[in-house]
């Protein structure tokens, strides 16, 4: 936990904030272990980051003095089409991509994703919500990201994705191109990433005739959590 988040709703007249999360609590007494009057780095959801002073500090309860002063890091340009990970990976993989400073994901289903998979609680607002704010607190970020969950392919690709590649430079990754991904990606981007197994060939040449380009991180092939900081890495760092 790289920073502590709090919503506005925990701010008194933008000096005072009371945390009683005890998630937090039990990180900032077991973990940290600060005294009253030490600082802390701290952001409201949404919003700025600074520091907080600690007031009050107790079983429940957190009193903090923020100074809210400083922006979120940059957002990455790019909006990330992902093919739903098996559950067990689902955790991982929001995890690393709101790490990374994507703010718009777009979960679909694709060939090899099994259907069961969006049956899981991994997909339930407030398990997502949970990662979310992990992979937040990882990179000291504040700002939400956008993340929706499209079951069928055809009609996604249909009605949502030719206005979302509008003004894009488009990139699905696929194990199997020669072509490398750019580096220093400038414009606003999307990629598409698929399922451990790869996207068939009909969903490959479905992207391929929306423009997008197949390019590949190298040889190797990775898992889905791990595919992804490679690409963003490669693409905006």
């Amino acid at each position: 936990m790289n920073i502590i988040l709090f919503p506005s709703s925990a701010l008194v007249d933008k000096k005072i904030a009371t945390v009683s999360d005890m998630r937090i609590i039990n990180h900032v007494r077991n973990v940290l272990k600060p005294d009253v009057g030490d600082s802390l780095k701290v952001g409201e959801i949404d919003g700025s980051k600074g520091v907080g002073i600690i007031e009050e500090f107790s079983e429940n309860r957190l009193v903090l003095q923020v100074t809210l002063d400083s922006s979120p890091p940059r957002a990455l340009p790019c909006t990330l089409i992902l093919a739903m990970p098996r559950p067990k990976a689902f955790k991982r993989t929001v995890q690393a991509a709101v790490t990374m400073g994507i703010k718009t994901i777009y979960i679909i289903k694709t060939w090899r994703v099994d259907k069961n998979y969006f049956d899981s609680p991994v997909l339930l607002s407030e398990n997502i919500d949970r990662q979310v704010i992990l992979g937040l607190e990882q990179a000291g970020d504040t700002m939400l990201p956008h993340i929706e969950v499209r079951q069928y392919f055809k009609p996604f690709f249909e009605d949502e994705l030719p206005s979302l590649c509008r003004g894009k430079e488009l990139y699905m990754a696929h194990p199997y191109s020669n072509a490398q991904v750019p580096s220093t990606v400038q414009k606003e981007s999307l990629l598409a990433i698929g399922p451990e197994g790869g996207f068939i060939e009909y969903e490959v040449d479905r992207f391929i005739d929306s423009g997008f380009s197949a390019v590949t991180i190298g040889d190797r092939i990775l898992r889905v959590e791990q595919a992804i900081p490679a690409f963003l890495s490669r693409m905006f760092y």
